[in-house]
């Protein structure tokens, strides 16, 4: 069971994590160019877009800024609902970092870029669908 001090550690391993934000993507060539639209995040591709931003974009720093707040949020979100009335939808092991996280869905993402559907849904269907796909619930 998370509790409060657990909580607080993951969101410092998090933030030592924060600095290394869509470099990994970044090694492995998915970097995509990023447009002003991109910033809206409005959809999942959007948010590939923002957290694969390639480091020498103009709006690199910006990018991985809004990609890791809105997995940040998404992950508060989660530990905040979780209890005996909502089970978890995401099972990830202890020690998975918001970086783990974040590669997971870029990973993801490159996947699913030729379908439609997945690239065009809200961003937090992406996002949700990748960490249940690596981290699945088993009861």
């Amino acid at each position: 069971m998370r509790t409060p001090k657990t909580g607080r550690m993951l969101r410092r391993s998090f933030a030592a994590l924060a600095a290394a934000a869509g470099f990994a993507a970044l090694a492995a060539g998915q970097a995509a160019a990023i447009d002003a639209d991109d910033f809206a995040i409005d959809s999942t591709r959007d948010l590939y877009d923002l957290c694969s931003a390639a480091q020498n974009d103009p709006h690199a720093d910006n990018a991985q800024l809004l990609c890791i707040g809105y997995f940040t949020g998404a992950i508060d979100y989660h530990q905040a609902v979780v209890g005996p009335e909502f089970p978890p939808i995401v099972c990830a092991p202890e020690g998975t970092t918001r970086r783990n996280v974040i590669d997971s869905f870029v990973a993801w993402a490159v996947k699913h870029a030729n379908d439609a559907a997945v690239m065009d849904a809200p961003p937090i269907h992406g996002a949700i669908a990748s960490a249940m796909e690596t981290w699945p619930c088993t009861r």
